[in-house]
């Protein structure tokens, strides 16, 4: 009789767990090429799910070009305290770093994770995706929490930014503007330059519901 090993993907369902790809969580080895051989995975089996269990991840700084391919790719941790992402090494590269030659259809949402920098580098440079979502995230320690490049609508729940420069900035991108960003419940508070940091917009709309915000927003030419 033969034994099938049992991963922890098995046992936690249909995602790629990152700890099956060799991340360990302990917040001493550096998980970056486990992490995106997870993310790799996913997008080459047409979408789905990386699955952070508790731990705390150091990562320089991961990436993902969907091309002009239209999947969705989630990022999903087990809570805003549980799963710990953080930032090490001096590489200026975003912690997330998504990106697409085509908008249409390009979805990914990250949820269940705090996204701690060190300063260098953004928390997450999202570029020219139809749609992104975060729900119950913590970003904090990071140059930009969210740069938005040519992303279309941005849509955050419970989530906290706070002690970034800046917390949100959108930007555009091949000359394709930002639109629509949506905040209900969370805060955006203790960023030492700007709250939010809005230019290069066209028809840019901001909704805010039940949120915590204490300091500024910017409108820049």
């Amino acid at each position: 009789m033969s034994l099938t090993k049992v991963t922890y993907s098995m046992i936690a369902g249909a995602f790629a767990n990152v700890l099956d790809y060799g991340a360990k969580g302990d917040n001493a080895t550096n998980d970056t090429s486990a992490i995106q051989a997870a993310i790799n995975a996913v997008f080459a089996a047409g979408g789905g799910t990386v699955f952070f269990p508790t731990g705390t991840y150091l990562v320089t700084g991961v990436a993902l070009n969907f091309g002009s391919s239209a999947v969705s790719v989630n990022f999903v941790g087990s809570g805003q305290t549980s799963t710990v992402i953080k930032k090490t090494g001096v590489s200026a590269a975003a912690m997330f770093d998504l990106s697409a030659s085509s908008s249409d259809g390009t979805y990914s949402e990250f949820a269940n994770m705090w996204v701690t920098g060190n300063t260098n580098g953004d928390g997450f440079t999202i570029t020219n995706l139809a749609r992104n979502v975060w729900r119950n995230v913590r970003i904090d320690n990071c140059d930009v929490g969210v740069e938005n490049r040519g992303s279309l609508i941005n849509s955050f729940y419970d989530c906290n930014i706070l002690s970034n420069v800046i917390g949100y900035r959108a930007r555009k991108f091949n000359g394709i503007f930002c639109n629509v960003i949506q905040m209900f419940g969370g805060s955006v508070r203790a960023n030492s330059d700007w709250g939010y940091d809005i230019g290069d917009s066209s028809g840019f709309y901001l909704y805010l519901s039940l949120i915590h915000i204490s300091e500024p927003t910017r409108r820049t030419p």
